[in-house]
């Protein structure tokens, strides 16, 4: 684990320079965009990709150094790369709780949501989750979002939806294409041969990559807890063998969530357009 601290602030649509409610720079500290998106240029459909893409070899676009670093690529108009995966937990509206006893983690503002003054949310006084503070992800869905940011409804939540989290500003650079907060993926367990269609939904400032939600790990066949404690979320996979295929302009942008068979099947078609698993074993002892 590594200290919050603080950094730029960036929505999909908007640079705000500068915003002292929600600077984070470090390993885990997830952009969570307040952002009303209305903007009818966020709201676009999925686009299916026309058929295969012809072959090209890998184009090395980026270095992101250290143990938890990687080389980031370009193949077929998808960004591709091999790391390992930690485990996320934000928009789980049960993983944030004063009694640390009753609590997944331990308190971290930087995974609870915030208010549009950029306070942070109060405990959840109903429902099933009572008690917990909210927990905010990068991709909100606006029609709850825009009635009420605090509302747990509003966010991708961890144990349902296999999503991918990316370290912004790198995959806003347009050698990426750029990727767009939404976009849709694949993610390849090289382990087991295991894969998973995902949704790009939380982000993050630092220079590491490598990170997933706990239904990701799921259907990888990871496990999200340690082997020391069975109840905690430090598990995740620890070498660098879970490629990462993220498709830009597959989504459909900030402040929609989709359903998770739409993510399959979308997911899935700009994956065989792409090359699909042959691909994949074609290129993977190059990554």
């Amino acid at each position: 684990m590594y200290p919050y601290g603080y950094g730029p602030y960036y929505t999909e649509a908007y640079d705000w320079r500068w915003n002292p409610c929600y600077m984070r720079n470090d390993r885990l500290g997830h952009i969570h965009v307040p952002f009303l998106a209305t903007n009818p240029s966020m709201q676009r459909s999925y686009h299916y990709p026309a058929s295969r893409a012809s072959h090209r070899q890998l184009q090395h676009i980026e270095s992101i150094g250290g143990r938890e670093g990687a080389r980031i690529y370009r193949l077929k108009d998808a960004v591709i790369f091999k790391a390992d995966m930690d485990i996320d937990l934000d928009g789980d509206p049960a993983a944030y709780h004063p009694n640390p006893n009753k609590a997944k983690l331990p308190f971290n503002q930087h995974g609870i949501a915030k208010d549009r003054q950029g306070r942070l949310c109060p405990v959840q006084t109903q429902g099933p989750h009572k008690g917990y503070w909210p927990s905010g992800t990068s991709l909100f869905d606006k029609k709850y979002w825009l009635d009420n940011p605090c509302d747990p409804n509003a966010y991708v939540n961890p144990e349902v939806y296999p999503y991918f989290v990316l370290p912004h500003p790198y995959y806003k650079d347009p050698k990426w294409g750029p990727v767009k907060i939404g976009d849709l993926g694949v993610v390849v367990n090289t382990l087991n041969g295991k894969m998973a269609y995902a949704i790009f939904a939380d982000a993050y400032t630092g220079k590491y990559i490598g990170e997933g939600s706990v239904e990701l790990a799921r259907e990888l066949g990871i496990n999200p807890h340690s082997t020391e404690d069975k109840e905690d979320y430090k598990g995740g996979e620890q070498t660098k063998s879970i490629i990462y295929i993220i498709f830009p302009n597959s989504g459909q942008g900030q402040g929609t969530i989709p359903p998770l068979e739409q993510i399959r099947q979308v997911a899935s078609q700009y994956f065989e357009a792409w090359g699909g698993m042959q691909q994949v074993h074609d290129v993977q002892n190059e990554l």
